[in-house]
């Protein structure tokens, strides 16, 4: 809960610090706030969790996933004709529980904070719009195991992000508008959210 009031916070003076001064009518950038799935993390976690099943012929698994949404903020600066600079970050926090010959052994979760920078094409910049983007950064990452009976393990681990958007579409009003994106990476395979443009 910390972490999606701390990406409002965010997403809120960013836009206090770039709006435009009363009267000027410039439209030099946009703030977003989506929604990803399927993101790296997730990837990589299912990935993890089948390798851990097929090497244990199924007496471990870890079942009972949830969390598998990733909350972002990302703030865009126009520069003139398609291009755009960009910054962003985000959240995820995922938990399962872990199973061996059957029974309850314990909880495992993840979180994933990550800052990344990059650049965007907008081929379309009306009502509609049509955009594709990629940025690299870094992540955050915090596993934490809690095994019946007490024992705690933790690893934590600073690691590259990145997100590659091969095709967004925005679409909705002059200022603000919906979105929807299909790319890999850290924000996810398909993320959704609104945009204000300032």
């Amino acid at each position: 809960m910390k972490q999606i009031r701390l990406l409002l916070v965010l997403s809120t003076l960013v836009a206090a610090a770039a709006s435009p001064a009363s009267g000027q009518e410039s439209r030099d950038g946009r703030l977003s706030v989506g929604v990803g799935l399927l993101t790296a993390p997730d990837i990589v976690d299912a990935l993890n969790s089948a390798v851990l099943t097929a090497f244990t012929l199924g007496s471990h698994t870890i079942e009972n996933r949830s969390g598998n949404l990733g909350l972002s903020v990302q703030y865009e600066r126009f520069l003139g004709g398609p291009f755009a600079l960009l910054g962003g970050a985000g959240f995820q926090r995922t938990e399962g529980e872990i199973f061996s010959g059957g029974a309850k052994k314990g909880t495992l979760s993840s979180r994933y904070f990550y800052l990344m920078a990059g650049g965007s094409v907008h081929y379309l910049r009306r009502r509609v719009g049509l955009f594709s983007s990629l940025a690299v950064g870094g992540a955050h990452d915090h596993d934490e195991a809690e095994m019946v009976g007490g024992e705690k393990n933790t690893n934590s681990a600073i690691r590259p992000a990145f997100q590659v958007t091969a095709l967004g579409i925005r679409g909705g009003g002059r200022n603000l508008s919906g979105f929807m994106e299909m790319g890999f990476g850290y924000r996810g395979m398909l993320v959704f959210g609104v945009a204000y443009e300032f």
